[in-house]
């Protein structure tokens, strides 16, 4: 399955609304599908609350494992992969306490 946020939620990505709608698509196609590729092509603006709702809370429902065997993230900026990595690794430091 293919999520293409552009698509789904607009250019201008910025919301926790927004990340909501992805991660409603995720955990939808969680169990359906082998591999979910997220494509983050022709997007202007992401923000931290947007990728923090739409990938971060993933971690919340499905392990650090999981998340990497089953989500492929194409077209992201080198930025916005580089925040989402923090929220990423944050959200793990959080789950431990």
């Amino acid at each position: 399955m293919k999520i293409n946020i552009n698509k789904s939620c607009g250019k201008n990505t910025v919301s926790r609304a927004d990340g909501k709608k992805i991660y409603s698509l995720i955990v939808g196609a969680w169990h359906k599908e082998k591999q979910i590729v997220i494509d983050f092509g022709d997007i202007s603006v992401s923000s931290i609350s947007f990728l923090d709702e739409a990938l971060g809370v993933l971690l919340l429902k499905y392990s650090p494992k999981d998340i990497l065997s089953k989500i492929k993230l194409v077209n992201i900026r080198p930025f916005d992969k580089s925040v989402l990595n923090n929220i990423m690794s944050s959200r793990m430091r959080d789950n431990k306490k």
